[in-house]
């Protein structure tokens, strides 16, 4: 796997000739996925300074890691003498040195500041909602520039709370992003500002600017600075964040008189797996109409679509999918609860992009490392924590240790002092018998029955305030799952291989074996084998969206996840199909009553 940041090519196709010898005039890109548009951006920057050595170029981007990405490419391929005639950043970035030029000194508020402040807020106030329900309309309103839009918008309570919490920065001299960004806007607007000091202004995924970004935008265009906006209206999948999609190409296209490009071949995608894709998108009605063109020669592309009674068989299909050959997969889903359950089917290490491993959380962690304690019944370190989460009392825990320490013995073999607890008395005991391999379903059973006990005495719930299974509950039945199938003492090396780290974050994107990552993280990225889980039609899509603007933004987020995969694509669901499947192939949801596992083809992506 690897962030997709342009196509390795030698040379530029035809389309993005075209672009990279426009971009002296303000120019539109539409890009298809995997269509080399990072590539396209960095010929285009290198044959800017090419015709006019004088050139200033700034390149906008929307994370710190594209930022990095860029500026490392850009200068293996642009001459030294241009390098500092060149600048790339975030908008956050571009908006914080301009604001840093007016001698604005203030502090910034940001992650977990920003939420400290509003916290200090509600407090003030009462406010009867939590500080994650209100950081939403705190963004929403700092984004929109239109009074009139924030009157229709948000409650009169969610005004004033907001009114308030600037009133709170303004007192402690401290601004969030949004605030800035308005500022600067507001600055540009009236003339008060000059802008970016620059000849070409070049922006990637302008589908995911909102409106105070778009106008600052605008206030260099206007200004005749030699605009390009590139991106895809078909990803747009951060309206929530108020990304203006589709709007911002038409708005942009009608203001400024662009030249406009399309990218269409997909060099990621193999031909069948596009198909698909586009015949999804299609249904859409607010985009810009494309033929989109898989530039992968010689590799059709392998399309399944996967149907299971349930949740628990739909994960034990894919767990038999991908620990076959456990390399380059990727496991997508609408949500990270979903990817939890998943990871907790599995028995190979798996990394979490963008996220947390299902088992760093602390009752899964805990349930792990007590597995392994039966595995390495000296190890003091896990005696500590074992007996922790137990609640056993600490003078308790530092006799324990002096006793294992002097005598260099394991758990089972010291001498209890006589006001242990009940719970630390009952692992005592049975310790033996945890420590001993056994196949047999009665006792394997008859051993989790005893652990289970244990936590619930220890407080930990088995089931959550809805009545589905508690995050505890779903590791041990991990647990029990491994041991049913290879036995007891397997399952305890299994337990006590992902104490050991085996399982964990990462934000790195070279990675081998299985990533689990949910449809918006996937964004930019690719694999060659892709699995998009659940997707019934309670998940995908999210029943929460409202109206047909929500439905295709649910539609778009399908259509990224599925162009993610280079070779090979897989759908599944259980119980019901998505929306999305029955109205685009319904070919395949009537194959699938027959024969639970259909590869797709041509004939089932008619329009």
């Amino acid at each position: 796997m690897q962030e997709h940041e342009g196509v390795k090519m030698s040379s530029s196709t035809e389309e993005q000739e075209r672009v990279i010898r426009s971009m002296d005039k303000n120019t539109m890109v539409i890009a298809c996925p995997g269509s080399g548009k990072s590539f396209t951006m960095k010929e285009g920057t290198k044959a800017i300074f090419q015709r006019h050595p004088l050139a200033r170029v700034s390149l906008v981007t929307f994370t710190r890691a594209a930022t990095d990405s860029l500026k490392n490419s850009l200068q293996k391929m642009i001459e030294p003498r241009f390098i500092n005639r060149i600048e790339v950043d975030t908008f956050h970035g571009f908006i914080k040195k301009m604001v840093t030029q007016t001698g604005w000194n203030g502090g910034l508020l940001i992650g977990h500041k920003q939420m400290a402040m509003v916290s200090r807020v509600q407090k003030h106030l009462n406010y009867h909602e939590s500080v994650n329900d209100i950081m939403p309309f705190v963004d929403g309103i700092g984004r929109e520039l239109n009074p009139d839009i924030i009157r229709i918008k948000y409650t009169r309570d969610q005004v004033a709370f907001y009114n308030e919490y600037m009133r709170f920065c303004k007192k402690d001299n401290v601004a969030d992003f949004n605030s800035l960004s308005k500022y600067v806007v507001g600055m540009l607007s009236a003339d008060k500002m000059r802008p970016l000091s620059i000849t070409h202004l070049i922006v990637d995924e302008v589908q995911d600017t909102d409106g105070i970004q778009f106008t600052w935008i605008s206030e260099h265009a206007k200004r005749g600075i030699n605009t390009t906006i590139v991106g895809d209206d078909d990803q747009t999948i951060y309206s929530f964040r108020d990304a203006g999609g589709v709007k911002i190409f038409r708005q942009f296209d009608k203001t400024y008189n662009p030249n406009v490009f399309h990218l269409t071949k997909c060099f990621r995608c193999a031909p069948l797996i596009l198909k698909f894709a586009d015949t999804v998108i299609r249904k859409n009605k607010a985009r810009y109409e494309k033929s989109l063109v898989s530039g992968r020669h010689g590799e059709k592309g392998k399309v399944t679509f996967i149907r299971s009674d349930n949740a628990d068989d739909q994960f034990e299909v894919i767990k038999g999918l991908v620990e076959k050959n456990p390399h380059d997969w990727a496991i997508l889903s609408r949500n990270n609860t979903t990817l939890d359950k998943m990871e907790s089917y599995l028995e190979v290490p798996v990394s979490r992009i963008g996220g947390k491993s299902f088992w760093e959380a602390l009752e899964p962690s805990n349930i792990l490392h007590l597995f392994s304690f039966f595995r390495q019944p000296s190890n003091i370190g896990l005696m500590k924590r074992v007996l922790s989460f137990l609640n056993e009392d600490e003078q308790i825990l530092d006799t324990v240790w002096k006793q294992m320490s002097s005598r260099k013995v394991t758990f089972q073999q010291i001498d209890l002092p006589p006001d242990v607890s009940v719970l630390t008395k009952t692992l005592h005991k049975h310790m033996a018998m945890m420590m001993t391999d056994t196949r047999i379903k009665e006792e394997i059973e008859n051993r989790f029955k005893k652990i289970r006990e244990w936590l619930e005495m220890a407080g930990y719930k088995m089931s959550n305030t809805k009545g589905e299974p508690s995050v505890t509950r779903i590791s041990l039945m991990s647990c029990y799952r491994w041991a049913m199938k290879d036995g007891w003492l397997k399952m305890l090396n299994i337990a006590a291989g992902m104490t050991m780290g085996n399982k964990k974050e990462s934000s790195e994107t070279e990675q081998s074996g299985i990533c689990l990552c949910t449809l918006h993280g996937s964004k930019g990225l690719e694999w060659k084998k892709v699995l998009i889980i659940n997707c019934n039609h309670d998940q995908i899509p999210s029943p929460k969206v409202i109206g047909d603007e929500g439905i295709e933004e649910e539609r778009r987020l399908f259509f990224v996840g599925m162009t993610r995969a280079e070779l090979e694509l897989y759908i599944t669901w259980h119980g019901k199909p998505s929306a999305f499947i029955t109205e685009s192939f319904p070919k395949v949801v009537e194959l699938s009553e027959e024969n639970p596992c259909i590869d797709g083809c041509e004939d089932m992506c008619l329009q």
